[in-house]
């Protein structure tokens, strides 16, 4: 009888290696380096929607680095990677969160070259460039596709999940109220001192790229091996009924208005508080055609209610949800990597003044032009005028007509969360983009993605 036990590390050891020397050849084909390299380093960063990749050069005892980014969806080498990330994959550590494949090359100018890889299973990875750090959904959607025993899980992984459920009945103080998201606290304080349309519009504008907490006291939870909400958990956030009959989805912008919205019909239940991005709150309502309202915060001397028509609205229309994250989190790093994802868009307001219908800048305090001005969402220009004209194209487009139009800087976005990046950064910025496209080629949208 054969003994598949001892078999097992064969057939992974030869699918690694299978994997190992395509990817390797693969990097040969892509990167055009002058003769003489010791060794070339493929670093490989899987995220949940995309791969970050950098490519590193020694010579001579020298590192250089060459590009980073995402790979294309339609990158060849994408397999391979993850046949991979699935070879190295072991049932109680798991498999890596990056990994290195390294080129060697000896013997020039006839060289022999020989690959092999090292993983980082266990440490929090670095960043390469502007790609930000691992988020929560990443590790989540990580651990899901490759679980692992719970005690190997890194103490980071844990923390950076931390947050998606939280039982927050036994807060007492007002400073200990959880708020996701202060720029929605702050619009939704200016809602109620003046109650009219374009402060509702800047209330929805501000939940964009931000967190909500939602009741889901009552849901049915299946925890699932490392998972406490697990897979096959049936979720039921609370709504309500208004006097006209309409159902409204409540959602909250901080825990203190939880426990005031409503009495609890069945108030033996746990109470499960959970903080979720808006937009997939925003795609969860919609997918419900018996709500017809969102209503923030109910009962509290701010309430608001939102629209079918209006969530709709938002969630059809081009927008940069990375970038809106980015400035929440006041994180530049990852606004960075946001307007040089593959896809990446940039909305641009068309100036009512201008004769050419050029965009729309800051004005300075004697309204002279500053900084050119560009959003993250149609919804960000309404908020100033919904009258306002709009235009959407890729992200380096509009970084490249600033730099066209010798602007002094770029504004993301006019009210905060805002940005600017001053012309060099944006020049910057548009090198590596024009560096990667001489090695890789230019990506479908323009943005020089890695192939």
């Amino acid at each position: 009888m054969t003994d598949t036990r001892r078999s097992e590390p064969t057939s992974r050891a030869a699918r690694t290696q299978d994997a190992l020397n395509r990817i390797g050849s693969w990097l040969l084909d892509v990167v055009k380096a002058e003769p003489g390299w010791s060794e070339m380093i493929l670093d490989v960063k899987p995220l949940a929607g995309q791969v970050y990749i950098r490519v590193r050069e020694f010579r001579d005892g020298e590192e250089y680095i060459g590009s980073v980014g995402p790979l294309k969806e339609d990158s060849p080498v994408l397999p391979d990677l993850r046949k991979l990330q699935r070879a190295a994959y072991d049932g109680n550590r798991g498999t890596w969160f990056t990994a290195s494949v390294v080129v060697a090359a000896n013997n020039w100018p006839e060289p022999k070259f020989s690959v092999g890889a090292s993983y980082n299973r266990d440490e929090e990875p670095e960043n390469w460039g502007t790609e930000g750090t691992l988020s929560a959904s990443d590790v989540r959607e990580h651990l899901h596709m490759f679980p692992r025993d719970s005690e190997r899980i890194p103490a980071w992984a844990t923390e950076r999940m931390h947050g998606r459920a939280r039982d927050v009945s036994g807060l007492h103080k007002e400073t200990d109220y959880e708020v996701p998201n202060p720029y929605l606290a702050a619009a939704l304080e200016a809602f109620k001192k003046d109650v009219k349309e374009r402060t509702l519009i800047n209330v929805v504008r501000t939940m964009l790229g931000g967190d909500l907490l939602v009741d889901a006291s009552g849901s049915t939870i299946v925890p699932a091996g490392h998972l406490d909400i697990g897979p096959e958990s049936q979720l039921r956030y609370q709504v309500i009924r208004l006097e006209n009959g309409m159902q409204a989805l409540c959602v909250f912008s901080s825990a203190e208005y939880v426990s005031k919205s409503y009495m609890r019909e069945n108030s033996d239940d746990d109470e499960l508080i959970l903080r979720e991005p808006a937009v997939k709150i925003f795609m969860d309502f919609l997918s419900n055609p018996d709500l017809d309202l969102i209503a923030i915060d109910p009962g509290s001397n701010h309430e608001c209610y939102i629209e079918r028509a209006q969530v709709q609205w938002v969630v059809n229309s081009p927008r940069n949800d990375g970038a809106k994250m980015a400035l929440i989190n006041d994180n530049m790093q990852q606004l960075l990597g946001s307007l040089v994802a593959p896809n990446s868009i940039l909305v641009v307001a068309i100036d009512p003044k201008s004769e050419v219908q050029g965009p729309a800048f800051v004005p300075d305090d004697e309204g002279n032009p500053t900084n050119m001005l560009a959003f993250t969402s149609p919804i960000e220009v309404a908020a100033i005028d919904p009258a306002i004209e709009v235009r959407v194209a890729h992200a380096i487009e509009v970084l490249t007509l600033a730099e066209q139009l010798n602007a002094p800087g770029i504004q993301i976005n006019y009210f905060n969360p805002s940005a600017v990046l001053d012309i060099k950064q944006i020049r910057e910025l548009l090198d590596i983009v024009r560096e990667q496209e001489a090695v890789f080629g230019a990506s479908p949208a323009g943005a020089g993605a890695p192939a």
